[in-house]
Parts: structure tokens; C-alpha cells; sequence
């Protein structure tokens, strides 16, 4: 009986093993499924977010082409304004002087008034009985228009730039005075 017994114990674990092996064998072929299905699952994912960062660079990439073409732009246009504001500063300095403004003015004024007037109603540097000259006077039906070309350019600037309240009303004072046109 006892030799039946570890017969019947050896048989037993014979079984007890073969079933816990099977069990194991289906555990490891289930895992390496799982294994498996997980591998294609990141390499799926991996692959959709290449996808994404190709697109993402390649968007990136046309936006900074665009950028930098806009900046290109701008920098020759920049480039462009900085020599119209040179060009404009050397206009600047070229009419500092009173009497090339005053001959300008007087061109340009001489030119107007012949392109919009007949030659019989103006006269240009009309001097008067008194002394005082005008660059120019047109005769209407109430007398004489007198017209001054000159532009007296350092009372306006210092009237609207000058240092104290004191030193703009001194400027107002001088503009207003050099503008009268007929005496």
C-alpha cells in the first residue's frame, strides 16, 4: 500500500507538473502575444508621431522661409527709406539758407502764378512808392493783392520747438511781423 501510495504520489506530480508546464507554456506564448501586440502598437505610435514631427518641421521650415523673406523684404526697404531720410536730411541742410529758400519760393511762385493768371493782372517784384518791395502782386477789382514768397522758417521752427513760453511768443512775434504782405 504504501509502495501504491508514492506510485500513486509520483504519478500525481507527473500530472501536477505536465499541468503546471502546460500552464507556463500558456503563459509565456499569451505574454509573448501581449509582447508582441505592445510592439506593434509602439511602432504604430512611433511611427504616426515621425509622421507628425515631419509635418510639424516641414510647416515649421516653410513658415521661417516665409519669415525670413518677409524680413529680407523689410530690411530693403528700410535700407530704401534710410536714403529717402538721408536724401530729405540733405534737402534739409541745402535749404538752410534764407536767401536759396527765398530765390526757390520766388521760382516757384513766379511759375504759379503764370500758369494760373493772365499775363495782365499780376506783376512780379512790385515795388511800391514807399520803398517796399513784394515778390509779387495780383490786381483785382478791390486793388492790389501783394504776395511774399520768403517764409520766414526760423521763427515758425523756434515757435513751435522753442525752449520757454517766453522765447515761442518772441518767435510767434517775429513770424507774424515778416508775413505782412502789403504796407
Amino acid at each position: 500500500m504504501v509502495v501504491l501510495y508514492y506510485e500513486s504520489m509520483d504519478t500525481l506530480l507527473v500530472i501536477v507538473s505536465i499541468v503546471i508546464g502546460f500552464i507556463l507554456l500558456y503563459v509565456l506564448l499569451r505574454f509573448e502575444r501581449i509582447n508582441q501586440a505592445v510592439s506593434e502598437s509602439i511602432r504604430g505610435q512611433t511611427g504616426d508621431v515621425a509622421k507628425m514631427l515631419q509635418m510639424n518641421t516641414r510647416q515649421l521650415n516653410e513658415r521661417l522661409d516665409t519669415a525670413s523673406q518677409v524680413i529680407g523684404d523689410l530690411k530693403k526697404n528700410l535700407g530704401e527709406m534710410s536714403e529717402v531720410g538721408k536724401g530729405i536730411r540733405s534737402l534739409q541742410e541745402f535749404l538752410q539758407s534764407p536767401k536759396l529758400r527765398g530765390n526757390i519760393g520766388e521760382q516757384v511762385l513766379a511759375d504759379m502764378i503764370g500758369q494760373t493768371f493772365p499775363k495782365k493782372s499780376f506783376h512780379l517784384q512790385y515795388a511800391f512808392r514807399s520803398g517796399a518791395k513784394v515778390d509779387a502782386v495780383l490786381e483785382t477789382d478791390a486793388g492790389l493783392l501783394c504776395i511774399d514768397s520768403k517764409f520766414p522758417m526760423e521763427n515758425f521752427t523756434l515757435m513751435h520747438k522753442g525752449e520757454t513760453e517766453e522765447v515761442r511768443n518772441d518767435a510767434k512775434k517775429d513770424f507774424v511781423r515778416k508775413k505782412r504782405f502789403c504796407q
